[in-house]
């Protein structure tokens, strides 16, 4: 079946059912509805490798994301995937751990039209951070932080404030009584990390409570997450309270503070990051940081496809509005 016999049975011109295709909103309603009954009478499938090879596209837009499997990237891949859909574009995840591709990498895709566009859930190489870049490149950074230096041009951002969701976790400690508090790191890039660190500092140093010793980073050596918390843990002067970067870092804190004869919130409190779905299924439910992943996926979603179009668009993005969602597993002392 071709377009020509859609036109024939709905009596409009090929032109007509072209635009029914690719701009349906210049199309009128009566003729819209013809078109889709000519469509529905002979089961019309339009080809859309010839649609988007007249449009100069290839329908493909590419979310990468550090790792597929992560828990962490699941809601907002989920509504990439559905606004990539509902604009008739199609969706690939790529994984690449943190920080291992350059933009040349994403410049080359697009230039080439391998891919329409990018959603990274990823940051780029620090090295990368300070280089002048065609910010009119369809490529839109979501949930990780990307900072440049004053002035220079930048990838639309869209994520939180994850140095002031992190002082804000620690301020409550400190409002439960905690002084004793550390921080543990995962293997998020980089500026995330320092990020969330910064606002650990920041609360822990307002109120004049020690840092010794309670920063903890898997970026600084090879040890585990275990190894670390045994030194940690091992002491008379072990903390109260941690905070963790991310919740699957504090599922697996969890584990083996109760390996090591522990309780929590009993002997320690502790806080995550991102509230997974998994977050409120843990014994005790754990507290966190609540980071708007769907809507995340979507605003980043609509402002790359506005960037494909060519439209003008804005290139600094809100910062969502992040919340502190309190469980079981921090209590006063």
């Amino acid at each position: 079946m071709s377009i020509k016999k859609v036109a024939n049975i709905a009596g409009v011109s090929i032109a007509t059912v072209s635009r029914f295709f690719n701009n349906p909103n210049q199309v009128s309603k009566q003729t819209r509805e013809k078109v889709e009954a000519a469509i529905k009478r002979i089961n019309y499938t339009p080809n859309a490798l010839a649609q988007n090879l007249r449009r100069g596209k290839t329908g493909l837009v590419i979310a990468v994301s550090p790792h597929i499997t992560s828990p962490l990237y699941e809601d907002i891949i989920q509504q990439l995937n559905q606004s990539a859909k509902n604009n008739s574009y199609n969706l690939l995840v790529k994984e690449a751990g943190f920080n291992s591709l350059p933009l040349s990498y994403y410049e080359q895709m697009i230039r080439c039209k391998q891919a329409d566009g990018f959603v990274l859930l990823v940051g780029l190489p620090e090295h990368e951070q300070d280089i002048d870049m065609d910010v009119s490149l369809p490529i839109v950074l979501a949930c990780e932080p990307h900072q440049l230096s004053a002035g220079r041009p930048s990838l639309p951002c869209i994520t939180i404030d994850h140095k002031q969701a992190t002082q804000e976790a620690t301020d409550y400690l400190i409002h439960l009584g905690h002084q004793a508090i550390a921080f543990i790191a995962s293997d998020h890039d980089p500026l995330t990390v320092r990020e969330q660190q910064s606002g650990f500092q920041k609360s822990m140093l307002e109120s004049k409570l020690s840092l010794f010793g309670r920063l903890l980073s898997n970026q600084q050596d090879n040890l585990s997450i275990e190894r670390k918390l045994h030194r940690l843990l091992d002491t008379q002067s072990r903390p109260t309270a941690i905070i963790c970067a991310d919740d699957e870092t504090a599922m697996e804190t969890l584990h083996h503070i109760k390996s090591l004869g522990l309780k929590v919130p009993g002997d320690i409190s502790l806080i995550g990051f991102s509230n997974i779905r998994y977050a409120e299924m843990t014994d005790p439910p754990l507290t966190t940081i609540d980071c708007p992943m769907d809507i995340i996926g979507n605003i980043a979603m609509q402002h790359l496809l506005e960037l494909i179009d060519g439209k003008s668009v804005t290139r600094h993005l809100p910062t969502l509005e992040h919340s502190l969602i309190i469980r079981n597993s921090t209590r006063r002392i």
